[in-house]
């Protein structure tokens, strides 16, 4: 979720609003576990895959799936996590 908000804040995505605001979307959202982030890591890493940006007059919506790493290991999947800009 809050790799979607710094993509969000780097894109100017809530431009359109005086004081916006992050909120969270009534969707399914699909989480994937595989393991345990282990404080003996080398390597910890984010993505986010953006898959749509629906802008509209009260509200922009981002959705994309996003992967947690260790090292070179998926250790969580989420696919259809969403994320809201509104005025506050």
């Amino acid at each position: 979720m809050q790799a979607l908000q710094v993509f969000a804040l780097n894109q100017d995505l809530g431009a359109q609003f005086k004081c916006p605001r992050f909120t969270q979307i009534e969707d399914t959202i699909i989480w994937k576990y595989r393991g345990q982030m282990n404080p003996d890591i080398d390597l910890m890493a984010i993505e986010v895959h953006i898959t749509k940006i629906e802008k509209q007059p009260a509200r922009v919506i981002l959705c994309g799936d996003a992967s947690l790493w260790k090292d070179k290991i998926r250790i969580y999947e989420i696919r259809d996590i969403a994320l809201c800009i509104e005025e506050a």
